[in-house]
This record gives structure tokens, C-alpha cells and sequence, in this order.
């Protein structure tokens, strides 16, 4: 599960950018600065959601696959009595 490690350390980092993205937009307003916009801040945000959005997907599904493994599968009494 490198990519989900990856996602989490990635994730981490944002959380930092968005601090220092609010620090800079507080000082903007204190000191009367014209507020300047981050788009190229914006899209790794949207990108970084979407793909743990599917990460948690896929790693619900691998947990889903591997519970349904550990679980003993017996027929119901509907199958054995066609199997007879």
C-alpha cells in the first residue's frame, strides 16, 4: 500500500500549505494588500481529494475481500437439499 503512504504523507503536506496559505491571506488583510488568489494551490487540493477518495475505495474493497476470505461459506438448508 505504498500509494495509500504516499497519499497520507501528501495529504500532511497540504494541511501545512493550507496554514501558510491562511497566514498569507490574514497578513494581505491586515496590511490592506490586494488579496491575492492561488489557483495553482487549488487544483493539487481538488487532485489530493479525489485520489483518497478512491484510495479509501479500493482499500475498503481489499479489507471487504479479504473478511469475506477468513468468513466459512456453508450452504443453506435450500442448497443441501438440492445437492441431495
Amino acid at each position: 500500500m505504498n500509494a495509500v503512504d504516499g497519499l497520507f504523507r501528501f495529504k500532511e503536506e497540504l494541511k501545512i500549505l493550507e496554514r501558510r496559505y491562511e497566514l498569507y491571506r490574514d497578513g494581505e488583510e491586515i496590511f490592506a494588500f490586494e488579496h491575492k488568489g492561488y489557483p495553482e494551490f487549488e487544483r493539487p487540493e481538488k487532485d489530493i481529494m479525489i485520489a483518497s477518495q478512491l484510495f479509501d475505495l479500493c482499500v475498503d474493497v481489499i479489507r471487504s475481500i479479504s473478511d469475506w476470505k477468513l468468513m466459512p461459506w456453508v450452504l443453506s438448508p435450500l442448497e443441501r437439499a438440492f445437492q441431495q
